[in-house]
């Protein structure tokens, strides 16, 4: 079943759909397919600054990977250095694929090296030892990780969180979080947001703990969930986070030449277990920014930094000018735009 988009066009609206579901406002509360009593939280959420944006990891993104291709120079070259292996004389896409690999791990492998020396991450054992010719770089199968593959993507989940470009996709349990990313990361002159509700139960996913190796086809082809240690990372307590990932795209990549997207894998489905909820129109995003204040659903809540407390003060009397003085402030006179915090996009 396609995704099922929902348009919220008041603050009302948008506050039923956010506490008891898609069509709360409609069919009313009790009515409608809901999150609503989740107590067992089936129901995951994921904001998009822009409602077009697929909901792909940032190293699989195609525009991600053509630029990093600009920037290093020819994307032959970088693999033939590490890989020269004739193994990998293959196409350009092959290379494409590879490449993302091997950036992944390698920006993953410095970021926790480095983080490490400084003290300010517990040190993994697995990057001490990255060689780039690592079968995990070229071909992303990090059920060969073993019992490292949890300390692995727990520092992903942390790179991810400071730009660093991951396989891991940002969802919460509360989808007022959700909805924070997803306006505090607007595009500016686009003025519409969404927030994915996922219901993870229905989804076909792999239990990490549980992973068969002998399935490879059938289970690397699935996608997985993921709960980083709330002790390791408390960004992710702040945002009730989780994350979904798929261990190994290759299959999907070698059938489809392209990396795969969340939404891929609902297509078959039946049920409606996917719904995009649009906040459409810039005045009413503007009165749904101030109501996240209130709520306390800003960047400083989701990010805790002293950074973000001072972006945060500086958002907030925006919001007091907004309010008192009308259409003289950004806020309501169409120039609402992202926000410079840090960490503030779900990758």
């Amino acid at each position: 079943m396609p995704i099922i988009e929902i348009p919220l066009k008041s603050t009302e609206e948008v506050l039923l759909a956010m506490q008891f579901g898609p069509t709360a406002a409609q069919a009313g509360r009790d009515n409608a397919p809901t999150w609503r009593g989740d107590i067992r939280r089936h129901w995951v959420f994921r904001g998009h600054g822009d409602p077009s944006w697929t909901m792909q990891p940032k190293a699989w993104r195609a525009d991600y990977l053509q630029k990093q291709e600009e920037i290093r120079g020819n994307i032959q070259g970088v693999i033939d250095r590490y890989l020269p292996s004739p193994l990998f004389e293959f196409s350009h896409d092959a290379h494409m694929q590879h490449f993302a690999y091997f950036l992944e791990y390698r920006l993953s492998a410095y970021f926790a090296r480095h983080a490490s020396q400084l003290g300010l991450l517990e040190t993994s054992r697995w990057h001490h030892n990255s060689d780039p010719a690592d079968a995990l770089a070229i071909g992303g199968e990090l059920r060969k990780m073993g019992d490292d593959l949890g300390e692995y993507l727990a520092t992903l989940s942390i790179a991810q969180h400071y730009d660093i470009a991951t396989r891991l996709l940002d969802f919460s349990f509360n989808p007022m979080k959700a909805l924070s990313f997803a306006i505090y990361g607007m595009q500016r002159d686009i003025h519409q947001v969404a927030v994915f509700a996922l219901n993870i139960n229905e989804m076909p996913y792999v239990d990490l703990k549980t992973k068969n190796d002998g399935n490879f086809l059938e289970d690397d082809n699935k996608w997985s969930k993921y709960i980083a240690p709330y002790s390791s990372n408390r960004n992710i307590f702040a945002q009730e986070g989780l994350f979904i990932t798929m261990l190994d795209p290759g299959h999907h990549y070698g059938i489809n030449g392209k990396f795969p997207t969340l939404e891929d894998a609902y297509k078959r489905s039946e049920d409606p277990i996917l719904y995009k909820l649009v906040v459409d129109g810039f005045d009413l995003i503007a009165d749904v920014r101030t109501m996240l204040i209130r709520l306390q659903c800003t960047p400083a809540d989701l990010m805790p930094s002293l950074d973000n407390c001072a972006k945060a003060a500086q958002l907030r009397l925006e919001t007091i000018v907004a309010l008192e003085h009308g259409p003289a402030s950004d806020l309501s006179s169409g120039k609402l735009g992202p926000v410079d915090i840090v960490g503030s996009r779900m990758g």
